[in-house]
């Protein structure tokens, strides 16, 4: 057994601090912010006195913390398999929950809406995030998966408004953008991942090239400038979700979740652009708007997808492929134009499904060929 009369952690040791081997007995243990702290038997001490600050928190992992008497306050700790015991009240506040871990009241980090400050700089950067719109940057966080991203007349000025995501993935649960004053730019090549609705209901430029996932609804008013190139994946699991972009898409298109979306606009890739649009889970309604498909578009997988065209104009330049008797199509009093793109070849795969009316159109550039393979596929 290790006998100490104190023990305090530092960030100093490459960040982390580490008993693995017998108990350890002590009187009092500091734990500073940054350390990785991992028990793998009981330590048993008098009093713990966490020093942490939200910039940089600290693990506590494993084993058995014991303490015998008054409160043990710990701020922003990751606590994972960990059990607190002996007597004390120990209080873990802004702090996350990994596996099972008892004998600690948990205050779980809260929800914020956070309002993007200061103009120029990268998403993940805590000073340009306040808790009110023109607000002084918190310092500590940015917005997670539970947290609104609003974007706001106090975000930027004309010479300072570009928002950057070029060095991880980043989350928020609705990003908002409203009452712009200028034409603020979102930009960069890694993952923005909405986990509700985005809303960009004032003029402002997209021109982020990393994917874009999101669960719930997305809305583009006509004065902003979509010109988003990576991929869109719906990937959300709720229904009554709507899309409304009002702008060429410019990436391919995924529906990957098993939730519910319904255009409440005319939904159109930009024309030559070789961009596809993948029908894999989930259901997606039409609603009477046109679907415009720039190159292909695809309901050929096993997961059940049903895609809803009924009463709606549907265009597709090269390659239609619906072949799975898994995925439901509902095409009533539809129109689908095969409209080859300067003389791509037309392929229509019909599978066993029942369409309305199908037509191939003419290009005046060139001789193309027609490949019909419809699988037993039912028409009018």
């Amino acid at each position: 057994m290790c006998i100490r009369d104190s023990i305090k952690t530092t960030n100093n040791l490459q960040g982390s601090f580490r008993w693995w081997a017998d108990p350890l007995t002590a009187d009092t243990i500091t734990i500073a912010s940054g350390s990785q702290v991992y028990l793998s038997n009981t330590v048993v001490v008098d009093s713990v006195i966490f020093d942490v600050d939200c910039q940089d928190p600290t693990l506590l992992s494993g084993g058995t913390l014991s303490v015998a008497t008054g409160t043990v306050d710990g701020d922003y700790v990751s606590l994972t398999n960990t059990v607190a015991t002996g007597g004390a009240t120990f209080n873990a506040s802004n702090s996350t929950v990994t596996g099972t871990v008892t004998g600690w009241n948990i205050q779980s980090v809260p929800d914020y809406n956070l309002y993007w400050v200061g103009g120029y700089g990268d998403w993940t950067d805590p000073d340009h995030w306040a808790f009110t719109s023109g607000g002084a940057g918190n310092g500590c966080v940015y917005p997670g998966e539970n947290d609104n991203a609003i974007f706001d007349a106090n975000s930027f000025t004309a010479s300072s408004k570009n928002v950057r995501v070029y060095t991880q993935t980043v989350h928020c649960k609705n990003m908002i953008w409203k009452n712009q004053t200028v034409m603020p730019v979102f930009e960069g090549n890694h993952q923005v991942r909405v986990h509700g609705d985005v809303a960009v209901v004032s003029p402002m430029k997209w021109s982020q090239y990393g994917e874009l996932w999101i669960d719930g609804s997305i809305e583009i008013v006509t004065g902003a400038l979509f010109e988003h190139s990576g991929w869109m994946r719906f990937v959300g699991t709720g229904t009554g979700n709507t899309i409304d972009i009002n702008h060429n898409i410019r990436s391919h298109v995924q529906f990957n979740g098993t939730g519910e979306w319904e255009l409440e606009s005319n939904f159109t890739m930009q024309p030559g652009s070789d961009r596809n649009i993948y029908f894999q889970k989930g259901t997606f309604k039409t609603n009477g708007f046109d679907l415009n498909v720039s190159r292909r578009a695809y309901g050929h997988y096993n997961e059940g997808a049903i895609v809803d065209i009924s009463n709606s104009n549907v265009t597709c330049e090269h390659y239609w492929y619906f072949t799975n008797t898994n995925t439901t199509v509902i095409a009533d009093n539809s129109t689908i134009e095969m409209n080859p793109y300067h003389g791509m070849n037309l392929h229509f795969f019909g599978g066993t499904h029942t369409w309305n009316d199908v037509v191939f159109n003419h290009d005046i550039n060139g001789n193309y060929t027609i490949n019909i393979e419809d699988g037993g596929s039912t028409y009018g």
